[in-house]
């Protein structure tokens, strides 16, 4: 009852911000981004990682600056999500130019599939949207789940009508991987989110974060090209994707491998977000799971 209940307010929110002016969002995004700093949204959370990342270089002042900036992009990426599923798939190819495609096409060239790295940095939903129509139905995405069963119905209506092909986390998402991988597809992942499963651990701003070990282990075993790739906003509902090759070094052994792919990936994902710091999902636990050598709890 409590997830129905929940989806009827999320329909009429959806229902409200999709009718506003376009005009009218960025200003509606400040308010409500100064409303929930009154409120103390993710508060702790986000200025704990935010410490973690630039506690020595920032004043406690523009931390906080900080923090209400974070908020007010991250209303304005749900608003550009929830206006995908009112609009064509004509309306999404509108909103994002994309450079680097040349190395996808480079990377399925070699017939082995690549594998698509990216992060929960500006819009990701509009990211993996954008580089769907791209591949003309080529590429795919892993997509986690929503608790809520109304929301998920709702997210996977919303990926599908623009394009995505997604594989569900469950027990057989790594068989399905793997397979679309040897069938030559383009596998996008966000693999920066913390993980309790078999994770590797690699430093992220200076401290060990947990990484997905299948992801690394993924590219490591089959030899796939890998790719890394992100969305900048260059104006509300105006974004920009690049991307790259992601090269690591390859030491030997599959254990060094995958640590040298996770280090490469983490470190390209710290460059960015060091650029652009509040187009990142600070309000994400990224350092929960700890590893035996700096045991002590991030969050309190």
């Amino acid at each position: 009852m409590k997830h129905w209940f929940s989806y009827l307010l999320f329909l009429g929110f959806h229902r409200l911000v999709t009718l506003l002016p376009m005009r009218w969002v960025a200003p509606a995004c400040g308010a409500l981004a100064r409303l929930a700093v009154a409120f103390g949204l993710g508060r702790r959370v986000v200025l704990k990682n935010l410490e973690i990342a630039f506690g020595d270089s920032l004043h406690p002042t523009a931390l906080e600056r900080l923090y209400r900036d974070n908020l007010r992009a991250s209303f304005l990426t749900i608003i550009e999500i929830l206006w995908m599923a009112r609009h064509d798939r004509e309306w999404v190819r509108q909103q994002v130019s994309i450079s680097g495609w040349e190395h996808v096409e480079q990377a399925l060239g070699q017939g082995r599939g690549a594998l698509l790295l990216g992060g929960h940095f500006g819009n990701w939903e509009l990211h993996n949207a954008a580089l769907a129509l791209a591949s003309n139905g080529r590429y795919y995405s892993y997509t986690g789940r929503q608790h809520n069963p109304y929301f998920e119905g709702f997210m996977t209506r919303l990926r599908v009508r623009a394009g995505v092909q997604p594989v569900s986390r469950s027990p057989q998402a790594s068989r399905r991987i793997i397979q679309l991988l040897k069938e030559n597809y383009v596998m996008g992942i966000c693999a920066d989110q913390n993980t309790s499963r078999s994770p590797i651990f690699i430093p992220f701003f200076g401290k060990l974060a947990a990484v997905p070990e299948g992801m690394a282990t993924l590219a490591v075993k089959l030899e796939c090209p890998v790719l890394f790739s992100w969305i900048a906003r260059t104006a509300p509902f105006q974004h920009r994707i690049v991307i790259q090759p992601l090269t690591y070094p390859r030491p030997g052994g599959l254990r060094q491998d995958r640590e040298a792919l996770a280090r490469s990936f983490l470190g390209q994902l710290e460059s960015i977000i060091r650029d652009r710091p509040a187009d990142y999902l600070w309000l994400h636990k990224r350092y929960r799971t700890r590893p035996d050598v700096d045991p002590q709890r991030v969050y309190t």
